[in-house]
């Protein structure tokens, strides 16, 4: 199943990152909830969760996302998975260099992997 994870998160980072967010919704749930790494604020639902990231598509050039160490958490058909990872972009003329942290809660149910809950961190 690690490598189902891998696959899925894999392709939900190529779809905002290479493929412009085409089909950005089909990899959250309904009721969905992303919250901003500064703890601030959640974004609930899928479509507003798409917008937030075809917002940052349009502002910024991404010039590279890699990804590192992960560790996956499985409680029957739910998983928490947690990977780090740096991205480098360019938004209003400035290059931005960030590593974080982001933790995905994931739910395996009738019509598949499906986010539930989205954090990110930095570093």
């Amino acid at each position: 199943m690690e490598e189902k994870i891998l696959r899925f998160v894999n392709n939900l980072n190529n779809s905002w990152f290479r493929e412009n967010c085409e089909n950005i919704e089909e990899y959250f749930d309904n009721n969905a909830v992303l919250t901003l790494p500064d703890l601030s604020k959640n974004i609930s639902g899928v479509e507003p969760i798409a917008a937030s990231y075809r917002d940052f598509v349009s502002q910024a050039e991404v010039l590279s996302l890699n990804t590192g160490a992960h560790s996956l958490y499985r409680d029957r058909d739910r998983f928490i998975f947690i990977y780090d990872y740096d991205i480098s972009y360019k938004m209003n003329g400035k290059k931005y260099d960030e590593k974080g942290r982001e933790t995905l809660y994931i739910k395996n149910g009738i019509k598949g992997l499906k986010i539930f809950w989205r954090c990110i961190n930095y570093f």
